[in-house]
């Protein structure tokens, strides 16, 4: 098997945030040897024979796996007997312990050439700004093959369908997407955004590094502020999505309320969420019996059609404002608990560089005013002696 790794220095924006990648490479063959990623390991163990056996070995941290891998018929059965391996990295660690078997992984390291995958919302924001920016050509989206689409690009990157209503007085910004039939007012700014279609947007309205995925309603005045609106959230007037949201299907955030950065909001309440999940498991039951094929369910599209209540008293005002829909969703699985804590260590670490950036700069004029006095000082000795 052959691994495609792309040329990526840590902390990279297409490397998700726990990415903490060390291999260990034959030089001359391209041999795996040592495929370590986690981040809370400070150091990683090879072999000594391992040196013998190769006398050339390069330990990197700046190579990302692209997730592509050219195989062998063999892996396919590998896979099967190994069936506790819940995802390639345990196989292909299981496989660089298991030398005895003659297997082997080799690979191949791209810099020039674009590769990357979306993992999570991080690497999800950092590709869609890749391919607006054109890192990703001829895959751009005015190039208008992978879909029914009819984007046309300007200065700036910035993309429109046909049938876009936009005021005179609004200002559509750089890397921007604004799909068909969508609707801009007066004196409103939207940039480095992506917009769906049949957005109806207000006046005075505010989006920045934002997603909305399609026939959302922004009220005048709102503020969009580095979030995701999944299809058919209405955000009421003057109301302010803080940076890091998510608001899923057919959320309503009543008017003048803010919703607090890295919060995550749902229009299902526990029991509903609890009967579609139940459902999907029936289906998938169903499907397996059926003996699988196309068609699968999934949850996203059952969560497309789903309407929700509307009933008074059910949604609290504390969580989506006056008048609103929905409720704040508390993810308690394990992944995403780790996923929260890389964010916030990342947070962490870009406000500590800069801290001490900071403090570097006021260090180095501190030292260039110290030299500035004591030249002044020694001219003024020199003349007072004369």
């Amino acid at each position: 098997m052959t691994c495609i790794f792309k040329k990526a220095a840590p902390k990279h924006r297409t490397r998700t945030l726990d990415d903490d990648l060390v291999t260990a490479i034959n030089q001359n063959t391209g041999q795996l040897l040592l495929y370590e990623n986690d981040l809370h390991t400070r150091k990683v163990n090879l072999d000594v024979s391992v040196f013998e056996d190769h006398p050339s070995v390069a330990f990197r941290m700046d190579l990302m796996d692209a997730r592509i891998y050219i195989c062998s018929p063999e892996v396919l059965l590998l896979l099967t007997e190994n069936f506790d391996q819940q995802s390639l990295d345990d196989f292909v660690r299981g496989v660089l312990a298991e030398d005895i078997l003659g297997n082997r992984i080799y690979t191949h390291v791209i810099s020039g050439e674009y590769a990357a995958r979306v993992d999570d919302l991080w690497t999800y924001d950092a590709v869609s700004k890749d391919v607006i920016r054109r890192w990703t050509y001829p895959i751009v989206p005015d190039n208008n093959f992978l879909s029914k689409t009819s984007y046309t690009f300007a200065r700036g990157n910035i993309y429109k369908e046909k049938n876009v209503n936009l005021a005179r007085s609004c200002l559509i910004g750089e890397d921007t997407v604004v799909g068909a039939g969508t609707e801009v007012g007066a004196h409103s700014q939207i940039r480095q955004s992506v917009i769906g279609r049949d957005c109806k947007i207000g006046s005075n309205v505010r989006i920045v590094g934002s997603y909305l995925l399609g026939s959302c309603v922004i009220e005048d005045g709102a503020v969009i502020d580095r979030a995701i609106l999944c299809d058919g959230v209405v955000v009421r007037a003057n109301a302010v999505i803080e940076r890091g949201s998510v608001l899923s299907y057919r959320t309503v955030i009543g008017p003048g309320f803010r919703v607090a950065p890295q919060t995550k909001l749902v229009a299902l309440t526990k029991e509903q969420e609890q009967e579609i999940d139940n459902q999907l498991g029936k289906a998938a039951d169903d499907h397996s019996a059926a003996g699988g094929g196309e068609g699968k369910p999934n949850k996203t599209a059952s969560l497309e059609q789903f309407v929700p209540s509307s009933a008074t008293g059910l949604w609290s005002a504390q969580e989506v404002g006056a008048n609103g829909t929905g409720r704040v969703y508390v993810d308690t699985h394990p992944d995403q608990e780790k996923d929260d804590g890389m964010y916030m260590r990342q947070v962490h670490y870009a406000g500590w560089t800069a801290s001490r950036g900071l403090t570097c700069v006021v260090f180095c004029c501190w030292l260039f005013v110290v030299g500035v006095v004591l030249c002044w000082c020694r001219g003024w000795s020199r003349r007072r002696w004369r």
